[in-house]
């Protein structure tokens, strides 16, 4: 009996994954044809949609139906990190003000190194908008990293003279040596008799 519960709370879970994996949202074009999958980018006129066979593709706006574009025009609003964001640039973002984050205090009793990867997305005036820790060595890293970015000032990336939101990914290496001492403080201090 304990047996059976176990496997039928397995085969729920089974199909609660399985389904999770099959959402995909369906969109029309205008000769009527449906895609489905997930919007993965969008920059300008160009939709990238990921379909569940793990391919994508990229259709131009125009050739969506109506209730896609809007649908697609809401997807942009609600993920501005993701909606035109170049990742390719005539001129890349240039750092203006990078203050750089602090090793956490943990770290600083003993020899260290560690890193830890950022990525950025930039608006058009070169603001950090977003920022997402994709890799680090550890956890205690990913705080102060993502907190130095956040207030980071750059000049915007350009494409076709013209400024653009941008991605880009920037690590940081942690490393903190402490002073050694010298002999002379290794010495008890001298006491009168």
């Amino acid at each position: 009996m304990k047996y059976q519960a176990i496997r039928n709370i397995a085969l729920v879970l089974v199909g609660f994954v399985a389904a999770m994996q099959l959402h995909a949202d369906t969109f029309t074009l205008s000769n009527g044809s449906q895609i489905e999958g997930e919007i993965k980018s969008a920059i300008g006129d160009q939709v990238k949609i990921a379909i569940e066979n793990g391919s994508s593709t990229t259709v131009d706006l125009g050739d969506f139906n109506q209730e896609s574009q809007d649908a697609i025009a809401a997807w942009k609003q609600a993920n501005p990190e993701k909606a035109d964001v170049y990742t390719k640039w005539d001129e890349q973002p240039i750092i203006v003000s990078n203050p750089l984050p602090q090793i956490p205090e943990q770290f600083l009793e003993k020899k260290f190194r560690g890193n830890a990867s950022v990525e950025l997305v930039l608006d058009e005036s070169g603001q950090v908008i977003h920022a997402t820790v994709k890799q680090s060595t550890h956890a205690e890293l990913e705080g102060p990293a993502i907190e130095a970015t956040r207030n980071w000032k750059f000049q915007p990336a350009q494409v076709d003279g013209k400024a653009v939101k941008s991605k880009l990914r920037v690590p940081f290496n942690f490393e903190h040596t402490p002073e050694e001492k010298t002999y002379q403080e290794y010495l008890l201090p001298w006491t009168q008799i």
